[in-house]
């Protein structure tokens, strides 16, 4: 909610709330992995932005890890 009167209304709804939706929600938005994938393309970006080596997600999001990249090195190589 985004204020008061917004979180008025909601607990008024609380009763008709599906509480296994919001826990399956819950786990895919905030599961490990996609956490994981999350901070290290925040750091991938922050690298990206400095000088000398690059640092770049190399797999998908459920597997990425981040590597250092010699600056002649092609984006795209398999790790």
């Amino acid at each position: 909610v985004d204020d008061v009167d917004e979180g008025v209304l909601a607990v008024a709804r609380v009763d008709r709330l599906d509480r296994r939706h919001i826990a399956a929600y819950a786990r895919g938005r905030f599961s490990t992995e996609r956490m994981v994938w999350l901070y290290e393309q925040a750091y991938a970006t922050v690298m990206a932005a400095r000088a000398g080596p690059r640092t770049v997600p190399t797999a998908t999001a459920a597997t990425s890890r981040l590597r250092v990249i010699d600056q002649a090195e092609e984006l795209d190589e398999p790790a």
